[in-house]
């Protein structure tokens, strides 16, 4: 028994001594998203989905829980857009989906090399659909003209904009899923520390609650950054 209480005093005063020397980080990062949606438009004839680019913003808060071992906190402001591109004879309307999501993203984060260093992370985050807004060009009814060598109707297109008014039984504002990223980091000075990072983002949840209208948000971002190390 007094071997047993002699290991745990031991391991005990160990964790101690590697906590106090565990490196606290605080930074801020910002970049751009580039996101599409993963959806069914087979009911939408002659049309594409396509990615969109977006802003990425937030903070960078990493602890150091062992040498190369760090457990790193995103919280940040993303944008999730995409657009519906119509193809073939209906070429130039467009229907483009701006979203906006508070994300937070928890993973572990693995640091290797000397002064300059890179790292690699994964975890997974969860996400609220803060607000959305749709632009897109859509035919003119009122202006409509016969062509007369092609034997065709032409249609002027004209631009809107409108915001989204969210359901609550229809979208589903929470999201989650994993993340993953590389990335590649070099000292200012001893404490501030320059960086730039790329992550994938993977939702698992639908943004719709009908499990029949299926829409998935699939993201890549690329940022730089920088934080303040102390111990």
């Amino acid at each position: 028994m007094k071997y047993y209480k002699n290991n745990l005093v031991a391991a005990i005063l160990v964790f101690i001594s590697q906590s106090s020397k565990a490196q606290f980080s605080l930074g801020f990062e910002a970049g751009l998203s580039r996101n599409t949606i993963h959806t069914n438009i087979s009911a939408l004839s002659s049309s594409a989905v396509n990615m969109q680019t977006g802003y990425y913003a937030g903070l960078h808060l990493q602890y150091k829980i062992w040498h190369c071992l760090s457990i790193a906190m995103l919280p940040n402001l993303i944008q999730k857009n995409h657009i519906i591109n119509r193809t073939d004879s209906l070429s130039g309307i467009y229907t483009k989906y701006q979203n906006t999501y508070l994300q937070l993203p928890i993973m572990l984060n693995v640091t290797f090399g000397r002064k300059l260093k890179y790292f690699l992370e994964a975890g997974f985050y969860t996400a609220y659909w803060t607000n959305s807004s749709i632009d897109g060009k859509i035919p003119d009814i009122f202006s409509v003209s016969n062509n007369a060598i092609n034997q065709t109707q032409e249609f002027k297109l004209v631009s809107y904009h409108t915001r989204y008014q969210f359901r609550s039984i229809a979208d589903q504002r929470i999201e989650t899923g994993w993340v993953g990223g590389v990335g590649v980091e070099y000292p200012i000075t001893a404490k501030f520390v320059s960086f730039l990072a790329g992550r994938y983002i993977y939702a698992l949840s639908n943004q719709a609650k009908e499990l029949s209208n299926y829409r998935y948000n699939q993201t890549a971002t690329i940022s730089l950054g920088c934080k303040f190390l102390w111990r």
